[in-house]
């Protein structure tokens, strides 16, 4: 049985996190479960699983006593479609990961493979094996997540993790 929470115990942690943040509970469909299956990055070092969430809030529904209807919230791996607030999950899949700093770094594409920073995290370690970027809005384009492991000394311990943010309609095309 401790096995079994040595191995979840990042999901659980980071399904926890967000879930409490949000203030809803989330169900995944057996799509997303699929999809969760695609959502690994690695290198010959390291493996993450990076997960993108979207919170849509309707601001027009309340629930009985005045409070809000609990947002829907959806997960995406690598694509996923704009309007809205988002949050950003890594698990580090290995264990040895959460010993070592981590700085992570969120770029954004401004010209065809020029990338503009849009935030910083200063290496720190994370110990419950989760990392995680809160609720921020993103616009169509391509980004890209770069987390860099232990002073970034090897050409391995360089993770970069592109994602992309698109229109509904080509978010619906796909």
């Amino acid at each position: 049985m401790s096995r079994f929470f040595s191995i979840y115990r990042p999901y659980l942690i980071g399904l926890l996190l967000i879930s409490a943040v949000i203030g809803t509970q989330i169900t995944l469909t057996p799509e997303q479960n699929k999809k969760t299956a695609e959502c690994f990055v690695s290198n010959d070092f390291h493996m993450v699983r990076f997960t993108f969430y979207r919170v849509q809030r309707d601001a027009g529904k309340s629930l009985a006593g005045g409070r809000d209807e609990a947002p829907m919230v959806t997960q995406h791996c690598q694509q996923a479609p704009g309007l809205g607030q988002h949050y950003i999950s890594v698990d580090l899949m290995q264990k040895e990961q959460r010993g070592v700093p981590i700085s992570v770094s969120l770029l954004q594409e401004e010209d065809k493979g020029k990338f503009e920073t849009l935030k910083t995290i200063f290496p720190r370690q994370y110990k419950a094996g989760v990392l995680e970027i809160g609720e921020r809005t993103f616009g169509p384009g391509r980004y890209r997540l770069q987390l860099v492991f232990d002073g970034g000394i090897l050409k391995d311990d360089w993770l970069n993790i592109p994602f992309e943010v698109m229109t509904q309609k080509e978010f619906s095309a796909l």
